[in-house]
């Protein structure tokens, strides 16, 4: 996989990220929109091949995941698959195969470099979201309790024109990283982690964000205040 540059998301990621007013009464938000090409490198070929061989697995074969993380404020109860009932009898309908799993893995390992090896992480800290309306609504209620004024129309309508334009949200298939233990050692207040994956242009956008307790925070005297960014910056296409 290779990362992709995305002015736009570099900005976003940016004014997305910030401090409140007083960090001892507030808290931190540390946010990330990246985008990788899932057209594979030869060392990722090397590293797939090991590890459906090592399994002994058919990389369609579909393994369940776990049930979504948009129907409620706060992730479900873990649930190792979900199903639904039809007349040619019960469905997997929480499911994806080993090599969608393998992307989603790779993507987190990219994301968080050496800091964390995610190769190993299991199925069921991962969902498949119902669509994408379910996640948008998720992510601008969530964005908008935490950040309140920041995010606001203008920067809203520029999140999901950049989204629309780098990766086609309503033609992808939505994902979510919900580990019981969230990779960072810091204590997060929230956080979310999706998957946008368009199969068609072999692309997946990550998006996360999380919010850091305030007493963790440590004042940057030097940090640029979060007023100094040039929302107009980002190009709508």
């Amino acid at each position: 996989m290779k990362f992709l540059e995305n002015h736009n998301f570099d900005t976003l990621s940016s004014i997305l990220s910030v401090f409140e007013e007083d960090c001892l009464d507030g808290s931190r938000i540390d946010a990330r929109l990246e985008s990788y090409s899932c057209k594979l490198t030869s060392e990722d070929k090397k590293l797939f091949g090991r590890s459906i061989h090592k399994k002994g697995v058919d990389p369609r074969e579909l393994t369940a995941l776990s049930s979504p993380c948009t129907g409620a404020v706060t992730p479900p109860s873990r649930v190792r698959s979900w199903s639904q009932s039809s007349n040619e009898g019960v469905q997997i309908v929480g499911a994806t195969s080993r090599k969608t799993l393998w992307y989603l893995k790779s993507t987190l390992n990219h994301s968080y470099g050496l800091d964390y090896d995610f190769s190993t992480t299991e199925a069921d800290d991962f969902a498949v979201e119902p669509n994408y309306y379910w996640v948008k609504n998720f992510i601008d209620s969530t964005l908008t309790a935490a950040l309140s004024s920041k995010f606001d129309s203008h920067v809203r309508q520029q999140l999901w024109a950049s989204l629309e334009a780098e990766i086609i949200p309503q033609e992808c298939e939505i994902y979510s990283y919900n580990p019981d233990s969230p990779p960072e050692e810091e204590p997060t207040i929230w956080s979310f982690q999706f998957f946008f994956f368009n199969k068609r242009l072999k692309r997946i956008v990550f998006f996360s964000a999380r919010s850091v307790a305030a007493a963790l925070c440590v004042i940057d005297d030097n940090a640029s205040n979060d007023d100094s960014y040039d929302y107009a910056s980002v190009e709508v296409y």
